[in-house]
């Protein structure tokens, strides 16, 4: 009994897929894919309790995505082949949002196309961050040398403030003992004049001893202002400066410390991985595409094909 050639149509047709399928899978095996991945750290600096990024990296992947990708591509690619980069790489995040990942599958012999396509877009990246990279390191390199410039000032200002206080120490105890000798050489003289009981002198010895008389007082008034207070005076003001300027220099190493510890944390963007290769290879996801609708065209093809004789023997 001879099989109706439209009976026989969708077994031809599913042998057909099978056959496709088979020599799709066998290609590949032939000429292996490999997927090809790269990993570009965008950066981070540390504040005072956290690290930030220099930029978020979800504006960085809308950028490659928007821009990198659309952008006309160099000579170098253009030599290779490649007329846009959407269909040759796509990106992902990864290590809890600090690198994007460029992904590619090729066959071993486009090498050379991926790593140009893998440059371009990783060249891409580092020229967007670099910049705000070097622009926050060098706010830190400003900031650590005014701490630096501040606590060397205060420094220096300290040592001589605190060479002061100490001078208005010695001169306010020299200057009181002057005065004390003066306070009991006054006394002495006006006794000793008493005792001698001189006649009353006229003319210019009278002015003389009145004069060495105010002389001697007016040098212990004059002492005892300065040792009870002008120096005193002086030395509370030079140990409120000390006072100040200690806080100020402690205040600047402490920042110089922190600052040069967000100094040796900061982390510049930059290539950590490039074209690194899988180890096993990888089927092409065009030919599963290419299996699925095969078998969706077949089931499609077998059940009309069923429907129209019921359909014509109505």
């Amino acid at each position: 009994m001879i099989m109706d050639f439209s009976k026989r149509k969708p077994l031809l047709f599913a042998v057909a897929a099978g056959l496709i399928a088979a020599l799709a899978y066998f290609v590949s095996g032939v000429f292996p894919a490999y997927e090809y991945r790269t990993d570009v750290f965008i950066g981070e600096y540390a504040t005072d309790d956290s690290f930030h990024s220099f930029e978020p990296v979800a504006a960085t992947e809308l950028f490659v995505r928007d821009t990198l990708f659309l952008q006309p591509t160099n000579e170098e690619l253009r030599r290779l082949g490649v007329a846009e980069l959407r269909s040759s790489a796509i990106i992902t995040i990864v290590e809890a949002g600090q690198t994007i990942r460029i992904h590619s599958v090729s066959v071993e012999s486009d090498i050379d196309r991926v790593m140009a396509v893998h440059r371009f877009v990783s060249d891409g990246i580092l020229a967007r961050l670099r910049p705000r990279a070097a622009y926050v390191r060098a706010r830190l390199n400003n900031r650590l040398s005014s701490a630096e410039e501040r606590f060397k000032s205060a420094s220096g200002n300290l040592a001589i403030f605190s060479e002061i206080t100490t001078d208005a120490r010695a001169s306010q105890a020299k200057t009181l003992e002057l005065a004390r000798k003066l306070t009991y050489q006054i006394p002495e003289l006006e006794q000793s004049e008493k005792d001698s009981n001189p006649p009353a002198r006229t003319g210019v010895g009278a002015e003389t001893g009145n004069a060495a008389d105010l002389s001697i007082r007016g040098q212990l008034a004059m002492y005892q202002k300065l040792g009870l207070a002008e120096i005193p005076f002086l030395r509370a003001d030079s140990a409120r400066t000390v006072v100040s300027l200690g806080q100020t220099a402690a205040q600047s190493m402490q920042t110089i410390k922190d600052l040069s510890h967000q100094i040796t944390a900061f982390r510049e963007p930059a290539v950590t991985e490039f074209v690194s290769r899988s180890v096993s290879p990888t089927k092409p996801r065009v030919l599963v595409l290419l299996m699925v609708g095969l078998v969706a065209g077949f089931a499609t093809y077998y059940a009309a094909a069923r429907a129209i004789p019921k359909g014509k023997s109505r």
